[in-house]
């Protein structure tokens, strides 16, 4: 197969010379080969109109940095971080820290079987430590919905309907990031 890109001047063209075997029942392939100049050749095989690797990783990329992102604030807002005087000292911050790293370990895994199933370097480990974060999320919010349901059924706590539609859509997002790793998963067990 012979490439050849019309958005780059004729003397910077990417060049490529790839060969490109499929096995009769389309579930490996072996491409072999050279490319010149950049950017890089990258190819994804999947079935026809079914999902990629790539775009599941990004999906359970974008969940993990979300829940990160979350749980860094809910810690700064319950460690006095936008207070008026915030903590300065960085003992007392990184005992809080070690206090409650394992908030951190479900974005984390997320985060780096995203990653490492997205740049194809261990997809199978990549894809098992998704699942993993994954888990963790699912179990995170089952536990806040039940506890928000609990909440509901006390007639002496007030309502807040505002926040049981956050929890409904991130009920859906943790049900999607939870089909795209199993999914994840099985792609990367073909590799």
């Amino acid at each position: 197969m012979n490439v050849h890109s019309g958005d780059l001047p004729a003397a910077t063209a990417i060049r490529s010379d790839v060969n490109i075997g499929v096995n009769e029942a389309g579930t490996q392939a072996q491409v072999s080969g050279t490319t010149s100049v950049s950017p890089a050749f990258e190819m994804n095989i999947a079935p026809q109109g079914g999902p990629t690797t790539r775009s599941i990783s990004i999906l359970l990329l974008v969940v993990g940095l979300l829940w990160g992102l979350i749980v860094t604030g809910l810690f700064a807002l319950a460690g006095g971080f936008f207070g008026n005087n915030p903590p300065h000292n960085p003992l007392l911050i990184g005992k809080a820290v070690l206090s409650v790293w394992w908030m951190f370990l479900g974005p984390l895994l997320l985060i780096v079987g995203a990653i490492c199933t997205l740049r194809g370097v261990y997809p199978r480990p990549g894809a098992i430590a998704a699942v993993t974060g994954c888990l963790m999320l699912t179990g995170t919010m089952v536990y806040q919905i039940a506890q928000v349901l609990h909440a509901a059924a006390d007639p002496l706590i007030a309502k807040s309907y505002g926040l049981n539609v956050l929890f409904a859509i991130a009920a859906v997002v943790a049900l999607l990031a939870d089909a795209g790793a199993v999914q994840l998963y099985r792609l990367s067990s073909r590799l």
